[in-house]
């Protein structure tokens, strides 16, 4: 049966939000300089996080409870949309999957996931591989919440009922070597 997401309750959602939104964020003004209007994220690199204790103390946890390899890079994702483009994350290489944790504005959001009706439909891809949502079948959703959820991004997704009065901010970790959703989640069970 294919698996769309799952949530790890082993890792502190409350101590990682209340870094991200008391230390991280005001630190780097992440509010001042993501626009109004659309999605927008701010992307940093392990050079860009290779002087914050908070992340490498992050990416040893993940490594050492989950089995999962080293964070290669993360971001900080705005929604002000009521619904997000349909897509699969990346462009000529597909994302494979996000450790991904709501910060705020995800009280009402769902994220869902489809399967593609059309096997030779071929996607828009600019920023990311997006679809129309005639070309697809919803199959799974879930509730957003404060918790931390692994995503399989190689499929498509969005996030949908966004409160463009309260913007949707989710912080998204990928790994070094693209592992794929199921590999993750084997590591993380052994």
């Amino acid at each position: 049966m294919q698996k769309y997401y799952q949530h790890f309750t082993e890792i502190d959602n409350v101590y990682w939000t209340n870094y991200f939104l008391k230390e991280f964020i005001p630190k780097y003004k992440i509010y001042e300089t993501t626009p109004d209007t659309g999605s927008a994220h701010i992307i940093w690199t392990k050079k860009d996080f290779a002087h914050e204790p908070e992340i490498l103390k992050l990416s040893k946890e993940l490594t050492t409870k989950l089995k999962f390899p080293p964070i290669e890079y993360f971001f900080i994702i705005r929604h002000n949309d009521i619904d997000q483009a349909i897509h699969v994350d990346g462009r000529e290489i597909i994302r494979n999957s996000s450790f991904n944790l709501p910060l705020l504005g995800y009280s009402g959001t769902k994220m869902c996931f489809y399967k593609i009706k059309n096997k030779d439909f071929e996607p828009n891809i600019s920023d990311a591989n997006y679809y129309d949502k005639n070309d697809l079948t919803l199959v799974e959703e879930f509730q957003g919440e404060n918790n931390w959820v692994l995503v399989n991004t190689s499929l498509p997704h969005n996030i949908v009922n966004i409160n463009s009065t309260n913007p949707r901010f989710t912080v998204c970790f990928r790994f070094i070597g693209n592992p794929t959703f199921e590999i993750l989640i084997k590591n993380a069970k052994s």
